[in-house]
């Protein structure tokens, strides 16, 4: 079941943006559940959402903030910006944003967002990088990975709790991560 969360401060953009999620699910017939909340503090109080559609401008915390605070705290939800506020276009990338939404979004574009960041979900929820060890091999589930290292070819997969560390190359790992969020972080000396 994918869980979405629309967060929204004006009463009837967030129940119009409700409805036409439950539109969504109920013509892909995906399984799902959509949840609105008014300000990025109530938000980030609740659990974890596969996806989080953000409006920017919100009382309080902004969308911006909120995204950011959502990343700090390693949730791994799907960020969809649903906002009037095109010059906010390029910070969505810092937080990693799914995609960016103008509006008024008609439903087929919303559709559309909804579609790419449920297939993410869908990917992290069954997605796994094989890890070889000799001749033994794990999977390593991608919804369990929090971060990754590699220094000298020996990778090391943070996992929510446990670390595997193996010897590899990095161009590898990227395939085998591709199409999940890979940044790559030079370190300095």
């Amino acid at each position: 079941m994918i869980t979405v969360a629309r967060c929204e401060d004006v009463v009837r953009e967030r129940e119009a943006f409700i409805e036409m999620v439950r539109q969504f699910f109920a013509r892909t017939g995906l399984l799902g559940t959509v949840h609105g909340f008014y300000s990025g503090e109530q938000l980030l109080l609740d659990g974890e959402y596969d996806i989080v559609l953000l409006d920017i401008h919100l009382s309080g915390m902004d969308g911006m903030e909120t995204a950011r605070a959502l990343r700090r705290q390693k949730k791994k939800s799907f960020l969809i910006f649903v906002t009037a506020m095109r010059e906010a276009v390029f910070d969505a990338f810092d937080v990693d944003a799914v995609q960016f939404l103008v509006k008024p979004v008609p439903q087929e574009r919303l559709d559309r967002a909804l579609r790419k960041a449920a297939d993410k979900t869908e990917e992290m929820d069954n997605g796994f990088v094989l890890v070889k060890r000799g001749s033994a091999s794990r999977k390593v589930f991608y919804r369990d990975i929090v971060y990754c290292e590699v220094a000298d070819h020996r990778i090391t997969i943070h996992l929510q709790d446990d670390v595997v560390e193996y010897f590899g190359k990095l161009d590898q790992l990227v395939q085998q991560l591709d199409g999940i969020v890979v940044r790559e972080v030079p370190i300095r000396p």
